[in-house]
């Protein structure tokens, strides 16, 4: 794909840059706005303000605002307001590795925690209840489930401790 199509102009290093952040962040599952606010904020050294990426993207204060919104939600970037100013500021952890343990540890902490507290609930009320054969693989299918939970809580602990020690 030709860098200046894709980075909207921009030549050089910076640009060819952002390009790469935009199609990692696609390939990654996000929208091409999403995937142009993370590309911007990641290589800028400082805080943006979010006019700033509303200009840099050609798109509205109000659309940039809603995808700010929604990736600080799920804390890829976070928003803060500078003293004495009114403007909003978007930043984004810069280290890779330091970004990517936050994500795991996250993932463990809220969703398999949540499944790892509650699916042996609902397993032992599903071996209470179930009576038809329907019923039957319904349970396997949640006991399937909550192994794969569990193997997968144990690979996030081993990748935590590995980057740990690569930082």
């Amino acid at each position: 794909m030709d860098c200046k199509l894709y980075c909207d102009g921009m030549i050089g290093a910076e640009g060819e840059f952002r390009a790469f952040m935009e199609k990692m962040c696609l390939m990654g599952g996000l929208d091409p706005l999403s995937s142009k606010i993370i590309a911007l904020v990641y290589i800028s050294p400082e805080d943006v303000a979010m006019d700033e990426i509303a200009r840099e993207t050609g798109y509205s204060l109000a659309s940039i605002s809603l995808k700010v919104a929604m990736l600080a939600q799920f804390e890829i970037i976070s928003k803060t307001r500078k003293p004495n100013s009114k403007k909003c500021y978007v930043h984004m952890e810069k280290n890779f590795i330091d970004a990517t343990i936050d994500q795991l540890a996250r993932k463990q902490q809220n969703q398999l925690s949540y499944a790892k507290s509650e699916l042996p609930g609902i397993i032992e009320k599903f071996r209470e209840k179930a009576k038809t054969d329907d019923d039957k693989r319904k349970l396997l299918v949640v006991e399937e489930y909550y192994g794969q939970v569990m193997r997968f809580d144990s690979v996030i602990v081993e990748m935590i401790d590995m980057l740990k020690k690569i930082k």
